[in-house]
């Protein structure tokens, strides 16, 4: 995996956890069971991502950390996002 890649990695996360993260502060946050919605949401755009990314990079172990590590840090951004947001509504 070279640096492009890993930038790619990076910046598709971002992009889709910003979008997730979007659509739910205008569409989701005031409904009833809000928290269920975003995360049935983010599960299904987290296997879209990853699976997207296992498919298209060289099956090594080097790689699939770096998804999985990706994966994990920008869901735990992610979630603390949207857990402050529901505290406050």
């Amino acid at each position: 995996m070279n640096i492009i890649q890993i930038m790619f990695l990076v910046l598709s996360a971002a992009i889709l956890n910003v979008a997730v993260f979007y659509l739910f502060k205008k569409y989701i946050v005031g409904t009833e069971n809000s928290a269920m919605k975003f995360l049935g949401l983010n599960i299904i755009k987290d296997l879209l991502w990853v699976g997207f990314w296992l498919y298209q990079l060289e099956n090594n172990t080097f790689n699939f950390l770096a998804v999985i590590g990706v994966f994990v840090v920008m869901s735990v951004f992610l979630y603390f996002k949207v857990i402050r947001l529901l505290n406050k509504s």
